[in-house]
């Protein structure tokens, strides 16, 4: 009820901000698991940015966004925003920083603040989100979300980033290996877990790909450990093309803040983010016997992991040969284990 008075009350205000300019665009499509198999809740993450002339009149600029899938509409809503003044000239490139407006924003008093976006300093309202619940999905659908002015609001000056598409399931977690020898700097051991991050399709905005990598022992967590990653959106480099796949870059991703090259795979022509190790300590020497488990997640709010590759249940290594009575088995400087390798999906 209180939505609906809202979205009544906005729709009452001035049509015209006195030469302010509005423009809504999305910054994110999100995708998280549910306990139901195949659906997904949705998540469009959006903003709205002012420009132009400084108005001290409220105006109406609720957002009504829509969620395609494969072209045939999922679901949709408004976002009501109202605000009640702007002073985008308080925006400065020089000293970027401080609010220049305020308002009500899907019904929560806020403001609007600078903030930089390269050499321009943009007077950006707070992050606003659409949620829709249980969409199904399956590998390879096209997710569309797109943004317009809800009836009776302020027109979009750049309906150009109203528009954001995302390939669902164009990604892949694989866990390589994982090695376990002794800690050079302590008592115990390491095991580090070998991980690679790939790409098949480009996307329209960069993905979170956060992983959670967890060690088990004997079926006890030793070590729970999570790697922030951020997959590229189209940038500078090409993206891997089938019809001339080499060997080059094909993006950066951000990886606990630092970035990383990643590369076209010649042989499946997918965009690989390689190299990536987490390891743990452990306060004793690993007995031999004991079972390692390393299990791949995706983190809180990442994209999740997707069924259908052939690489998602890696395979039990060979039995372990008998062990003498003393000391461990070494070969090739790695203490052998009777291990399992796990990736898994919540």
């Amino acid at each position: 009820v209180f939505l609906g008075l809202l979205v009544t009350a906005l729709s009452s205000w001035p049509c015209d901000a006195q030469g302010t300019d509005w423009n809504r665009q999305v910054t994110g499509i999100l995708i998280d698991d549910t306990a139901t198999s195949g659906e997904y809740d949705v998540r469009a993450r959006f903003e709205i940015l002012a420009s132009g002339a400084d108005s001290s009149t409220p105006g109406d600029v609720s957002t009504e966004v829509e969620v395609r899938v494969n072209g045939a509409t999922v679901g949709g809503g408004v976002v009501p925003v109202g605000v009640t003044g702007t002073t985008p000239s308080s925006c400065a490139p020089a000293a970027c920083g401080g609010s220049c407006g305020g308002g009500s924003f899907d019904g929560a008093s806020g403001v609007m603040g600078c903030r930089p976006e390269g050499a321009v300093c943009e007077c950006a309202s707070p992050a606003l989100e659409f949620a829709l619940p249980m969409v199904p999905l399956q590998p390879e659908d096209e997710i569309m979300v797109l943004l317009r002015p809800a009836p009776g609001a302020l027109p979009d000056s750049d309906p150009s980033d109203d528009i954001r598409i995302l390939a669902f399931g164009s990604w892949n977690r694989t866990l390589e290996s994982f090695d376990v020898e002794p800690d050079p700097a302590g008592p115990g051991s390491i095991i580090r877990a070998n991980l690679r991050v790939q790409l098949f399709e480009q996307n329209s905005l960069p993905l979170p790909m956060d992983t959670r990598v967890t060690f088990e022992q004997n079926g006890s967590v030793v070590g729970d450990e999570i790697m922030v990653i951020l997959m590229p959106a189209p940038g500078a480099q090409p993206f891997c093309a089938p019809a001339s796949c080499g060997a080059g870059v094909c993006g950066q991703a951000d990886v606990n803040g630092v970035g990383n090259d990643m590369f076209c795979d010649p042989v499946e022509c997918d965009c690989r983010l390689l190299g990536l190790s987490v390891e743990i300590p452990t306060p004793a020497p690993v007995p031999p016997g004991d079972e390692i488990v390393v299990i791949l997640r995706p983190a809180p709010g990442a994209l999740p992991e997707l069924p259908g590759f052939g690489d998602d249940e890696l395979p039990r290594p060979p039995p372990v040969p008998a062990l003498p009575a003393a000391g461990l088995l070494v070969a090739g400087g790695l203490i052998v284990l009777a291990v399992i390798w796990r990736l898994g999906r919540s």
